[in-house]
């Protein structure tokens, strides 16, 4: 029990990155048009696959009631989404081969979901999965590093209008929009910790992973940056030790960007010219296309409501990009109505938690803070994103963040109730009730007088 328990707390938060980081550090050897069982064992995201499976099985058979997870809220959902996209990968897809490989990748996430909330259950605790992700978030980062270095050639794209953006497309391969997106969410990570612990570290990080974000010209990556910015500012001015604070930032950064629009010109071109990539009011007041995606997506989407035209594949081409630019219409056109449903209700249950631990009052306790800002961080920057990306489809950084996020957010404990002298943890998935423990004790925290978490 020990050596099993042992394994799975260091390897467990990783293991699900090993199908992402082969198909980025080895672009060149991938073979996705033609999968065969034969070229499989030579593809490194395939791979991948088949090591996270291989350890999923290996746990499961330590630990066979683990599986009881697969039906247990809150992973039902994804595990109805899996049934639907084997369905519709045998079914309908005109690629079943390119279809059930997708589909084994998606349903090998959901066995490391199972996992991971046996584990956080135990744990009583999210913070160690939620700092996890930020490691492996900034290990792919790194891994753009690198190929900046290796290969600066390929590490930037121009747009048509001219503008250079940061996409590195060998030796180490993950899009703009990518960069963008977990920069962000990295950059406001590191913003939180910098508001909670005032330390000048957090702040360093803060700026490398922003300029990250920039490079990247991603719109969206701006988009959630600015949202997470904000709800960050949010929870801070309702903590009163960090309200002057906060209050103090704010205002500085409203008349510090307030004052460059109106004194300087050229950064408001920039920041024009960096929102709209060199097209102005064109691209915006066109979506970039969207508009004319999501219409095709309609049409096809009508063709095949039921089970769509297959997990993975298109009844058309997509000249734009290859996807449909949103979740939930890549969802629709390529799984149907049934696997829409499954990752509808899957959001909801995210909103609906995420709404009502921000409606409850917050704990004075600096890491029950923290978590909770993580967890609104995390939800912020996936959902907002996948409004204009189809990352949390298939599987992705985005899903692994998804899964991340949603047993995170039915894990974690509430903030404390008072009766009487005693104070009380209230777990709603649990309906238990446990007494409050020390600061150094509690739920599996790190004590506020020794705040390095990150």
């Amino acid at each position: 029990m020990h050596e099993q328990t042992l394994l799975q707390g260091r390897l467990l938060p990783f293991i699900v990155f090993l199908p992402i980081l082969g198909r980025s550090f080895f672009p060149q050897v991938r073979d996705t048009n033609s999968i065969t069982i034969q070229s499989s064992f030579s593809d490194p995201q395939i791979l991948g696959v088949y090591a996270l499976w291989a350890y999923c099985i290996y746990c499961f058979v330590r630990r066979p009631d683990t599986l009881k997870g697969l039906f247990a809220f809150p992973l039902w959902p994804l595990t109805l989404f899996v049934v639907v996209i084997i369905a519709s990968a045998l079914m309908v897809s005109n690629s079943l081969m390119y279809s059930l490989w997708r589909s084994i990748e998606t349903c090998g996430v959901l066995l490391w979901g199972v996992l991971v909330l046996a584990e956080s259950r135990k744990e009583e605790s999210p913070i160690r999965l939620f700092v996890s992700f930020y490691a492996m978030s900034a290990l792919m980062l790194l891994g753009v590093v690198v190929a900046m270095i290796i290969d600066p050639q390929h590490a930037w794209m121009n747009d048509d209008s001219g503008v250079q953006r940061l996409a590195t497309t060998s030796t180490f391969m993950m899009g703009a929009n990518s960069i963008g997106v977990v920069a962000a969410l990295l950059s406001l990570s590191a913003l939180s910790r910098f508001m909670c612990f005032l330390e000048i570290r957090y702040l360093v990080l803060f700026g490398s992973f922003l300029a990250f974000c920039y490079s990247a010209r991603s719109r969206t990556g701006f988009i959630v940056f600015v949202l997470g910015a904000f709800l960050l500012m949010v929870f801070c001015f309702r903590t009163p030790s960090r309200r002057l604070l906060t209050s103090i930032s704010g205002l500085l950064l409203i008349i510090l960007v307030v004052g460059l629009l109106f004194v300087s010109p050229e950064f408001t071109d920039s920041i024009t010219n960096t929102f709209t990539r060199g097209q102005n009011e064109t691209n915006i007041m066109s979506l970039d296309g969207r508009v004319s995606i999501w219409t095709a997506a309609l049409r096809a989407f009508e063709q095949s409501p039921i089970l769509g035209s297959g997990y993975a594949t298109y009844p058309k081409r997509i000249e734009a990009g290859g996807h449909f630019h949103n979740m939930f219409v890549e969802l629709a056109v390529t799984t149907g109505i049934l696997g829409l449903i499954p990752f509808l209700i899957l959001f909801a249950l995210i909103a609906m938690r995420l709404v009502k631990i921000f409606l409850r009052h917050l704990n004075k306790d600096m890491p029950h803070q923290l978590v909770w800002i993580d967890a609104f961080l995390i939800g912020t920057v996936l959902i907002v994103s996948e409004m204009t990306t189809a990352g949390a489809a298939y599987y992705s950084w985005q899903m692994i963040g998804i899964v991340v996020l949603l047993v995170g957010l039915y894990t974690m404990p509430n903030a404390p109730e008072v009766k009487g002298t005693e104070e009380y943890y209230f777990y709603e998935a649990t309906a238990m009730q446990q007494p409050l423990l020390s600061k150094t004790e509690s739920v599996g925290f790190k004590s506020d007088r020794n705040p390095n978490i990150l």
